[in-house]
């Protein structure tokens, strides 16, 4: 069953960065404050319980870590907004969206449409 795992360093940014040359990474930016993020986050939590274990997941709570948050900007070019998801693909962000936008569908649109074939032989 997969997983989410929580960011809470740079060197574990640093690491799913480095994996996603291997397998696709998807990364949500939490505030816990924020009812519409609360919203996205069961969304994105049913999402990864009916996930492939062959992706990861992860999750950085922009309140604690708001370092870890400007990181990705800095590496993917993507402005921060909240909440977000992202999905990371050789080091590089190939999606993200915001708000709203982020439902259970929505993802698993993304990975029919970019995951499956980025690592396909």
């Amino acid at each position: 069953m997969a997983k989410i795992e929580e960011i809470t360093d740079m060197e574990e940014l640093d690491q799913l960065f480095h994996n996603s040359g291997n397998r696709p990474v998807f990364i949500f930016k939490h505030s816990e404050i924020c009812p519409v993020s609360i919203k996205a986050l069961n969304e994105y939590r049913s999402f990864v319980e009916e996930g492939k274990d062959d992706y990861t997941y992860a999750l950085i709570m922009i309140r604690d870590h708001r370092n870890l948050s400007d990181e990705v900007v800095k590496r993917t070019g993507i402005s921060h907004e909240s909440p977000q998801a992202l999905l990371v693909i050789n080091s590089q962000a190939v999606w993200d969206d915001s708000h709203y936008e982020i439902t259970q569908d929505k993802l698993k649109q993304v990975v029919m449409m970019y995951a499956d074939k980025a690592f396909a032989d």
